[in-house]
């Protein structure tokens, strides 16, 4: 158990067991450069039966839906990799995997959204998964805007997507801001904010690494 992040933790890993249940969801972690969330998301997910998916923002920008096209590279990559979108939709989503032959010639939002939707779909339904998706704050807008559409479709999908940000690099206008509103007015904004640790925290911290104090 982290120390300090008792409450977080067990937060996360009752929505990875729905997860587990085919009851998904869309949580958000924010907190301050540094403060620990990867490690949080690393070990709640550990033993929780997911299968983990991760990408990461890339500072100073990154190709369109960047941290998901990394994590279904990877996941193609796999040995236990089978197809991820079947029929008309495969040339779509081969816009961004061009590995899985001729893309479509023309394309719109909304339907390459529907081909990624269900690429995650299919690799959540061979085993449950979360989606961890790092430093959201230096992912591009595309991926943020694919966050709010498949918030409205894991209801009933064994996956977890997390997305980690650091809140204190969030100006006003930032298109995460946007994301966080647009899940509040719909009703599912579920959002974890890892605060920095307090002085018993500390401590006890400073305690386990560096052995118990002198007089």
């Amino acid at each position: 158990m982290l120390i300090g992040r008792e409450r977080e933790q067990a937060q996360l890993r009752a929505w990875a067991a729905d997860a587990l249940g085919a009851r998904g969801s869309l949580v958000l972690l924010a907190g301050e450069a540094g403060v620990g969330k990867t490690t949080l998301v690393r070990r709640a997910l550990a033993g929780s039966g997911l299968e983990v998916l991760e990408g990461v923002g890339v500072q100073g920008g990154t190709s369109a839906f960047g941290p998901v096209v990394e994590v279904l590279r990877v996941h193609l990559r796999s040995a236990e990799a089978g197809p991820l979108v079947e029929g008309p939709l495969a040339a779509h989503l081969a816009l961004l995997l061009p590995e899985l032959g001729p893309p479509a010639a023309e394309g719109d939002r909304a339907t390459l959204f529907e081909a990624i939707r269900l690429a995650l779909a299919a690799i959540a339904a061979r085993r449950p998964a979360a989606l961890f998706l790092d430093d959201l704050q230096w992912a591009d807008d595309a991926t943020l805007e694919l966050l709010a559409a498949l918030a409205r479709s894991l209801d009933a999908q064994p996956l977890l997507v997390l997305g980690a940000f650091r809140s204190d690099e969030l100006p006003r206008g930032h298109p995460i801001r946007r994301l966080r509103s647009e899940l509040r007015r719909a009703g599912r904004l579920r959002q974890v904010t890892v605060e920095p640790l307090g002085a018993e925290a500390t401590a006890a911290l400073l305690e386990r690494t560096l052995g118990a104090a002198g007089p």
